[in-house]
């Protein structure tokens, strides 16, 4: 069994090893290292070849580290696809889940405009893992912090090393016009100047829309939250699950499943007494809540976790393979 604090290291390594021998390219965006142990996503680009082999390349994953994909949501435009890959344990301790997003985005259509095929090219390896070169990873996590609009001060070290690491200035062929070419600039100069008030009253979004064409800005935010609507709506990632009474010990189901499944979920799990309906059911599953629902009258027969996990890694395998090759 491995342990906690090299479980991303080992997920990484397996999946790079199953990118390649899938006759894809891969790197990642996160520093893997610095991350704390499971918390955090991690980020990583694919070319198109990698994207039509996913199916195989997660296969491969999950027969490695005898692991199961049990989540899988597609979120931003282009194909941006965030995933949740893990073994299920008897004991919340005994529980891995790693969650990661897989960028394909070679038109810069998603919401950070970066187009992924620049990011893989001029690829180098960092203590045996693939990153983008300096330039077009900082250019990414640029844009990045700006969409977000939030950074905390490890994000901004990290910004500033990789501004050390190259001597140009921005370059718009990079990106897409998110943002103005002036605040793009501006961010960089700060970056160079290790100013980290200065950068961060520039992401907060007051500068960059003042020099923004904000009817521009507007209409691209609205098309990228009516197609990520509209594809939460047709492929709902939320789940209801009819557990038994409460003095059938179905509220202690509940409250297991609750902290097993709370990363698969990102924390959105609610406990009712009774299913949702209508317009709220709705929002719910397209928002991927699980709901464990305890009926005060009625009976249903108890549901082990390890049968839920089966039932959301067979949800999830579907999707998937209703998206790339087999």
């Amino acid at each position: 069994m491995m342990e906690k604090d090299t479980v991303l290291q080992e997920f990484c390594c397996a999946l790079y090893e199953a990118t390649l021998a899938e006759g894809g390219q891969l790197a990642f965006l996160s520093e893997i290292k610095a991350h704390s142990h499971l918390t955090h996503d991690i980020d990583v680009v694919v070319d198109r070849q990698a994207w039509g082999r996913l199916t195989a390349i997660i296969g491969r994953v999950e027969t490695r580290l005898d692991w199961q994909l049990v989540q899988m949501i597609q979120y931003d435009l282009g194909d941006s696809v965030y995933f949740v890959i893990g073994r299920l344990g008897p004991t919340e301790d005994e529980t891995i889940f790693v969650k990661f997003d897989i960028l394909c985005d070679d038109l810069g259509l998603g919401c950070y405009g970066v187009r992924s095929h620049l990011l893989l090219k001029g690829v180098e390896m960092i203590e045996d893992l693939p990153a983008p070169a300096p330039e077009m990873l900082l250019a990414y996590l640029v844009q990045k912090r700006l969409t977000k609009r939030v950074i905390d001060t490890e994000q901004f070290s990290r910004l500033v090393g990789l501004r050390k690491r190259t001597n140009d200035e921005f370059d718009n062929a990079l990106v897409t016009k998110h943002f103005p070419q002036a605040v793009l600039t501006r961010a960089y100069s700060l970056l160079a100047l290790n100013d980290y008030m200065g950068f961060s009253v520039l992401i907060s979004g007051q500068q960059a829309r003042a020099k923004a064409p904000l009817l521009a800005l507007g209409l691209r935010r609205a098309w990228h939250q009516s197609v990520r609507l509209a594809r939460r709506v047709l492929d709902s990632v939320g789940r209801v699950v009819l557990l038994p009474s409460e003095a059938e010990g179905g509220g202690a189901e509940a409250e297991t499943m609750k902290r097993l499944f709370d990363v698969p979920f990102r924390g959105r799990i609610l406990i009712a007494t009774t299913p949702p309906s209508g317009f709220r059911r709705m929002v719910l599953m397209t928002s991927g809540w699980l709901v464990l629902v305890v009926p005060q009258g009625k009976r249903a027969a108890p549901l082990a976790p390890s049968a839920l996990y089966g039932m959301l890694a067979q949800a999830a395998k579907k999707r998937l393979l209703s998206r790339c090759e087999r």
